[in-house]
């Protein structure tokens, strides 16, 4: 066999190889969407846009943030952020816990809806809730979320 047909065959086989190997490798996943709004959310005293609480059915502690009085729009990531206000029920429950990871149920208090993500800078897959709603959330990301902010402006 000539050296030109080694190379040849060597270099047939190599790409071969990395085509084969392309073609196991899957598409990249897409992120899906629940939607968890169960009720009218309660009323509260606020100038704020959404709230994640520590528990299911809006439950202990929320985040500092919508009926908290704050302003944010938005949190790309909840590592450094606590559930630091009192919720509508039990609610000094998971006062003072990390937020990562540890919410239950989202609410929006706007007809603006709100969302959170699996991971940091609103990335991965998400639940929702519809304007002036709330909803515990699903399996997918109860105790298992990163980042949330609202919906459009209404």
């Amino acid at each position: 066999m000539s050296v030109f047909r080694k190379k040849w065959l060597s270099a047939a086989a190599a790409g071969s190889a990395i085509v084969a190997a392309a073609l196991l490798v899957a598409p990249p996943a897409h992120a899906q969407g629940w939607n968890v709004s169960q009720g009218t959310t309660p009323s509260i005293n606020s100038s704020g846009w959404w709230a994640l609480t520590y528990a299911a059915g809006l439950e202990g502690a929320m985040i500092g943030l919508g009926p908290c009085g704050g302003s944010s729009t938005f949190i790309a990531e909840f590592r450094n952020h606590q559930f630091d206000c009192v919720g509508w029920r039990k609610g000094t429950l998971g006062i003072n816990q990390i937020v990562r990871n540890n919410a239950h149920s989202l609410a929006s208090i706007t007809c603006s809806g709100a969302t959170t993500w699996y991971s940091p800078n609103a990335v991965g897959n998400y639940n929702y809730v519809r304007g002036k709603q709330w909803g515990t959330l699903n399996s997918a990301l109860a105790n298992d979320n990163a980042s949330a902010g609202r919906g459009n402006l209404c």
